[in-house]
């Protein structure tokens, strides 16, 4: 895990390197490169949804989530 991040850090990178939509329960307790996003991703990014700071949409009854596109 890389030092000092936060969880919602850590969401924010994995997004941001996987570049296309994840469900929200693929973020559940997965281990990545940058660290373990623990139990409750799904409820960090759903937060971070809240705050504007990544994208987010209803597929049926599922959540999926995304990083925002980057400023050229």
């Amino acid at each position: 895990m890389e030092a000092g991040l936060t969880q919602k850090e850590l969401i924010v990178k994995f997004l941001e390197a996987q570049g296309n939509w994840i469900p929200a329960y693929a973020l559940r307790g997965r281990q990545t490169l940058i660290g373990f996003l623990g139990h409750q991703a799904d409820r960090r990014a759903r937060e971070l949804a809240a705050e504007g700071k990544i994208q987010h949409k209803l597929n049926g009854k599922y959540a999926y989530y995304k990083a925002l596109e980057r400023q050229k």
